[in-house]
């Protein structure tokens, strides 16, 4: 990716992120690796866990934006029924041809190909911030394809305690709004207090809210010590992976990159 910068949009109280644009080329290019059906067949303790606490095994389940597929592959493992879409073309080609087994559609999580009701959960994890014309259509297909009872899983990037003070103290360049999307847009850190008026409107509870991911969004708040902790962000050691397990269990609240809310339809 390209030099990130990033400006505040004091009209919506968020973050954008100004660097690659998040294409199908862009996530094609980003997910491509040489150990593509290891890195899909690695389990997600986050998901499991998660989905585990709110729904049965069984359930229908559908990841809009699923990537290499690791968190479509984990649901099935558990026992759930799973599906999983993208619009990256030769992503999705990929997933086919290393795990067959898996239900994988290539498609717009803006227009999804699915019945109404048909889903008892919907996860979708850092999708709904690559849009700069608005999440809008993305909540709404959620709420069609989600039955009655049933729960969204939803993360993104967030404003979090700690952005929002920099954002105060005028840290951050300003931003004009403009209504076609600007070069080299990525994403949001999106308010969350918006997106969870949003959600309201269209029917959903939020039952939980949580932010995680507490260590990115130290380091990449803090630029002049971000070279240091980069370094201890990317091991992989046992040291450094206990440590970073440490400070987001204690500082999220403050310095959580994203946010999950789980929300009931």
């Amino acid at each position: 990716m390209n030099e990130v910068k990033r400006y505040f949009d004091a009209s919506q109280g968020r973050l954008l992120y100004i660097g690659s644009e998040a294409t199908n080329e862009y996530w094609d290019e980003h997910w491509a690796t040489d150990k593509f059906e290891k890195a899909l067949k690695t389990k997600s303790y986050f998901v499991s866990r998660v989905t585990k606490r709110h729904l049965p095994l069984g359930s229908r389940i559908l990841e809009g934006g699923c990537g290499q597929g690791d968190k479509v592959y984990t649901l099935k493992q558990m026992g759930y029924n799973s599906v999983g879409l993208d619009f990256a073309e030769a992503t999705v080609k990929q997933i086919k041809s290393v795990a067959p087994e898996l239900e994988i559609v290539l498609g717009d999580v803006r227009e999804l190909p699915f019945k109404d009701g048909e889903f008892d959960g919907y996860w979708s994890i850092g999708v709904i911030e690559h849009f700069y014309e608005g999440y809008d259509p993305i909540l709404s297909e959620m709420a069609r394809v989600i039955k009655p009872g049933g729960k969204l899983f939803l993360t993104f990037p967030a404003m979090s305690r700690f952005r929002r003070l920099k954002s105060f103290f005028n840290f951050y360049n300003k931003f004009e709004a403009q209504e076609s999307s600007p070069k080299g847009f990525y994403q949001f850190a999106l308010n969350v207090g918006k997106t969870t008026e949003d959600l309201r409107a269209l029917g959903f509870t939020v039952v939980e809210e949580k932010y995680f991911d507490g260590l990115k969004g130290f380091k990449d708040e803090l630029p002049l010590i971000k070279p240091l902790v980069q370094k201890l962000y990317d091991s992989r050691n046992f040291f450094a992976r206990a440590t970073k397990a440490v400070f987001n269990i204690i500082f999220s609240w403050m310095f959580g990159h994203s946010v999950l809310l789980v929300c009931k339809r």
